[in-house]
């Protein structure tokens, strides 16, 4: 009985592979958390995930008066390879996070000094009232309480701008990185595809040398490519 068979209940070999197929292509890949359906794949592989580990938790503590040892190894061993195929999701969930956390910062800030000059006038209105000389101080005060709300609105419209500007220049070199690692994958993609053409193309060559008909040799490339045989393969 193999590791994965012990935990067939929780999981199976296919299912892991699916998961770290799928998990290997978000790392280092970029996703827009702000996009409703991207957000929810996201979070809703992260939550499959985190559920087959509780679940492998539960079952190893279960399983372990029968399996013993075996069960600790399998369980080790599955909880890597989830642990593994989970990061990508947390960390664009952490990035999301951290992205929400500047927008919710940016507008706390932006709430603050509206309350900071509003206080600021309020602060002036009663120093107004208080003093004596009301009528030939009230412009003198006006005055530096517009000019106090316009410093305070001013800088934080040129925080607002820099964050965005700040905003702007990451999206276009996560944009770059999206684009570079395309073009890596798709020209490995065509250089696997050319390497097993010539492989194949030299085991038919192989096949036929031993005496099999040109047709044969292709059909039976064919069938070794779709590694349909259990105890031969081609090795690329």
């Amino acid at each position: 009985m193999s590791n994965i068979e012990i935990f067939q209940d929780i999981t199976t070999e296919d299912v892991l592979l699916s998961l770290e197929a799928d998990a290997e292509k978000y790392t280092g890949l970029y996703v827009d958390m702000n996009e409703a359906e991207g957000r929810k794949y996201v979070k809703a592989q992260a939550s499959k995930i985190t559920d087959m580990l509780k679940a492998l938790d539960r079952a190893r503590i279960d399983k372990s008066k029968a399996y013993k040892q075996s069960v600790e190894s399998a369980a080790k061993s599955i909880r890597d390879r989830l642990e593994k195929a989970n990061e990508p999701y947390s960390l664009l969930i952490d990035e999301y996070k951290l992205e929400r956390k500047k927008v919710l910062d940016a507008e706390n800030a932006r709430k603050q000094a509206i309350a900071d000059a509003e206080q600021l006038e309020l602060d002036h209105e009663l120093a107004l009232l208080m003093d004596l000389q009301w009528d030939s101080e009230k412009d003198k005060r006006a005055a530096e309480k517009t000019a106090e709300v316009e410093r305070i609105a001013e800088e934080a419209r040129q925080e607002l701008i820099a964050q965005q500007q700040r905003d702007a220049d990451y999206q276009a070199s996560i944009d770059k990185s999206v684009r570079e690692e395309a073009e890596r994958l798709e020209r490995l993609r065509v250089n696997d595809i050319e390497h097993q053409r010539v492989v194949n193309n030299h085991s038919v060559s192989q096949l036929i040398s031993i005496g099999l008909s040109a047709d044969d040799a292709k059909k039976v490339v064919k069938a070794l490519a779709k590694d349909i045989f259990n105890h031969i393969t081609i090795n690329y």
